[in-house]
C-alpha cells in the first residue's frame, strides 16, 4: 500500500480512506455577518486526496468501492501536472459491479493529487479509496507473534522487506503502529528482517500498520505500508487458523483448519480465495477440519482470506500465494525499437512483428545488449517468462 491522505485533512491510517459524496459546505467567500444571518450552502460532489508514489512503483492502482447505486469516477494528476483518466495518458480502468480501479503504468515518483468525483446525478454515495504501488520484485511481509493475547501485553512485530526474492538491501526506517495506540521503531535483524515489541492495550482485533521508508541500494525510493492484526481478549466471532498458510502457485496441499469460538458441522464449507480450488473438505471434529487444495499455476501472487460457511467465519490472518519458477520461452526475430519510461529506464522491447514485451527487471547490461542488437539489426531470441516479460536475450551471430 502507498501513503494516502485527504488533501484537506489527516489520514485515517487504514487500508482505505472512507468518505461520502456529495457534501454540504459553505459557499466560498461567505461569512456569517450578524445574528440571525446564515451563509448560503453549496453541494460539493468531489473530494481530493494526496498519494505518495515511491520510486519502485511500476504501476499505480487507485481503487474505488462504493455502497449504493452510483457511478463515481477518478482523475489523477502527477507531480509534474500530467492528468490521467480512463483511456487518457496511458491509464486504463477495470470495473466490475460496485468497484473500479484506475491503472497508471510507470507512475512518476512524488506526490500525486487524486480527485474522486461522486455520482453524476448527485445521488448520495459512500466511497472507499485505496492506493497501491505495484512492483513484482518487491514485497513487504509482516506478522505478529503472538497474534492473540489474553490481556493487555506486548507482541513481537516482524517485517520482512524483500526484493527479487531476497532480503531487500538498502537504508530503511521501519515503524509499527497499533491504530489508536502505541508506535515503535523496528530494528534490523541478522536475517534481513526488522522487529520490535509493540504494546497492545485495547480489547478486540487491533490493526497494526507497518511502514517502510528509505531507499534500495540502487537508489530507488521505497515507501510502503502493510497491515497485520493482534487480537486482545476473546474473539466475538468465530475465527479460523490454518496450517500451512503459504502456498506455491501450481502446488497441492493438505491444510489443517482449526476454529475458535465456533464449531464445524456437516454443512460446513470452506473457501480459500481466487486461484485456489478446494478439492476435498472433511470435518474431523467440531473444532478441526482438513482441506485438500490445488493452487492454479497462473494465479496472482499475494494474500487471500480463508472463509467458511456454516458457521460463517474467516481467518484471523491471511494465507499467501507465492509464484512458481516461471516457465520461459524464446521469441525469435529482430528488434524494431526500444521504449523507455519517464525516468529514462527501459520499459519495453518491440519486435519487428510489432509485438511489445515489457522488461521484468531493469538491467543496464541487458539494455546495452538490446541496443547493440537493434543498431546492428541482428537476429535475436528474446527470453520471456510466462507473463510475457523479458528476462534475457540470445544474440545470433
Amino acid at each position: 500500500m502507498l501513503a494516502l491522505r485527504p488533501a484537506d485533512g489527516a489520514p485515517s491510517g487504514l487500508l482505505w480512506e472512507q468518505f461520502s459524496l456529495p457534501v454540504l459546505t459553505f459557499a466560498e467567500g461567505d461569512k456569517i455577518t450578524g445574528a440571525g444571518t446564515r451563509p448560503e450552502h453549496r453541494r460539493v460532489n468531489h473530494k481530493d486526496f494526496l498519494v505518495e508514489v515511491d520510486g519502485i512503483s511500476q504501476e499505480l492502482i487507485l481503487g474505488l468501492t462504493w455502497h449504493h447505486d452510483a457511478a463515481p469516477s477518478l482523475q489523477a494528476t502527477s507531480p509534474s501536472g500530467a492528468v490521467f483518466t480512463p483511456g487518457a495518458g496511458g491509464a486504463y480502468e477495470i470495473a466490475a459491479g460496485w468497484m473500479s480501479a484506475l491503472h497508471i503504468p510507470d507512475p512518476e515518483p512524488g506526490s500525486w493529487r487524486v480527485r474522486v468525483s461522486g455520482d453524476p446525478q448527485h445521488r448520495a454515495v459512500r466511497i472507499n479509496l485505496m492506493a497501491r504501488g505495484i512492483n513484482p520484485a518487491f514485497e513487504l511481509l509482516v506478522l505478529s507473534r503472538p497474534f492473540a493475547l489474553d490481556g493487555p501485553d506486548t507482541t513481537k512485530i516482524i517485517a520482512r522487506p524483500r526484493y527479487e526474492g531476497k532480503p531487500a538491501r538498502g537504508e530503511f526506517q521501519v515503524t509499527a503502529t497499533a491504530l489508536g495506540g502505541a508506535s515503535v521503531p523496528l530494528k534490523p535483524q541478522g536475517d534481513g528482517s526488522y522487529a520490535g515489541e509493540l504494546e497492545i492495550a485495547r480489547p478486540g482485533v487491533n490493526p497494526v500498520r507497518i511502514e517502510v521508508q528509505g531507499k534500495l541500494e540502487d537508489g530507488c525510493s521505497v515507501r510502503r505500508m502493510e497491515f497485520t492484526t493482534v487480537q486482545l481478549g476473546p474473539a466475538h466471532d468465530p475465527r479460523l487458523f490454518v496450517s500451512p498458510d503459504r502456498y506455491q502457485a501450481g502446488g497441492e496441499y493438505d491444510v489443517e483448519i482449526l476454529i475458535r469460538d465456533g464449531g464445524f458441522d456437516r454443512l460446513s464449507q470452506v473457501r480459500f480465495g481466487d486461484g485456489i480450488q478446494v478439492r476435498a473438505f472433511r470435518v474431523l471434529s467440531a473444532q478441526q477440519a482438513r482441506a485438500r487444495i490445488a493452487v492454479s499455476p497462473t494465479t496472482w501472487a499475494g494474500e487471500r482470506t480463508v472463509l467458511t460457511l456454516h458457521p460463517e467465519a474467516e481467518g484471523l490472518t491471511g494465507v499467501t500465494v507465492v509464484g512458481t519458477q516461471e516457465a520461459k520461452r524464446e521469441i525469435p526475430g529482430r528488434i524494431a525499437c526500444l521504449r523507455f519510461d519517464g525516468r529514462g529506464r527501459l520499459s519495453h522491447v518491440v519486435m519487428d512483428d510489432g509485438q511489445a514485451y515489457p522488461v521484468a527487471t531493469h538491467d543496464e547490461r541487458l539494455q546495452l545488449l538490446l541496443e547493440g542488437a537493434r543498431d546492428e539489426n541482428q537476429d535475436v531470441g528474446l527470453i520471456v517468462d510466462r507473463e510475457g516479460r523479458l528476462c534475457g536475450i540470445t544474440i545470433c551471430t
